[in-house]
């Protein structure tokens, strides 16, 4: 091995999934894996049919006993491009996810922002399909099918025995997912969460694939086939969207 290759990071790619993979996602996959191959030392991860806590914790485990600096964390219904680990890994954040939509119309954006006064999620000021969104935002709550993390950094809250798991929130009477949970852990302990509003991820949707670069474009075709359903931008207030918004990702500052 020649002082280039000992010089790449080692990043571990760890994939989760929770049902069939769609053929165009598979082969995206293929096919960016194999270009980020060329710029780092890449070892993948793939888990699938057990409970998502389970899956992140073996594959973590994996990450560090395999000495890996970052671990990216993907799933097995999103579309990435070729360009998107390079972003990510240059931007140097301990915690950096990209920007996509819920899989569900209204498509909203996933990053949540907790308001400091009463401790209520919120959605980022940007529509989804703004291309005037920024490089990096704070966030709050994110997702896990586009997050890059240190490795260093899972490390410290394992030592704490912060591990992945779901838990269930009495005050939203609902069970918070393992990545959910993972970000509240992470902000309690000192960390900031950052959003690449230029790392744009497809999500599949009912074999749509609606990114921030199409979304006009699907939310023109939803009016045109439900004429009557809810244009989310102007007919919900921010009260109804801080409602919706809340119910899925909600629990967070129990």
């Amino acid at each position: 091995m020649n002082t280039e290759e000992k010089a790449k990071p080692k990043i571990a790619i760890a994939i989760t999934s929770y049902g069939p993979i769609d053929k165009d996602i598979y082969h995206n996959h293929l096919s960016v894996l194999l270009s980020w191959k060329e710029n780092y030392d890449l070892v993948v991860y793939h888990i699938a049919d057990v409970q998502q806590f389970e899956s992140l914790n073996r594959m973590t485990t994996l990450a560090i006993d395999d000495g890996c600096t970052h671990i990216m964390f993907l799933e097995h219904d999103n579309l990435y491009k070729k360009d998107m680990l390079k972003q990510l890994v240059d931007d140097d954040k301990d915690v950096v996810t990209g920007y996509y939509p819920f899989r569900n119309w209204p498509y909203l954006p996933i990053p949540m922002i907790k308001n400091k006064d009463n401790g209520l999620l919120y959605r980022l000021d940007f529509a989804m399909g703004d291309p005037n969104v920024p490089n990096l935002m704070e966030m709050d709550v994110g997702c896990f099918g586009c997050c890059l993390i240190k490795t260093h950094v899972l490390k410290d809250l394992i030592s704490k025995n912060l591990t992945f798991r779901s838990e269930f929130s009495k005050k939203t009477n609902c069970t918070l997912t393992a990545d959910v949970v993972l970000f509240r852990d992470l902000t309690a302990n000192g960390y900031k969460l950052f959003v690449d509003g230029h790392v744009r991820v497809g999500h599949l949707t009912q074999r749509l694939v609606v990114d921030p670069d199409n979304y006009e474009l699907f939310r023109e075709m939803f009016r045109l086939v439900y004429p009557k359903a809810v244009d989310v931008d102007e007919q919900l207030s921010d009260e109804d969207i801080k409602k919706k918004t809340s119910f899925l990702l909600g629990g967070c500052d129990d």
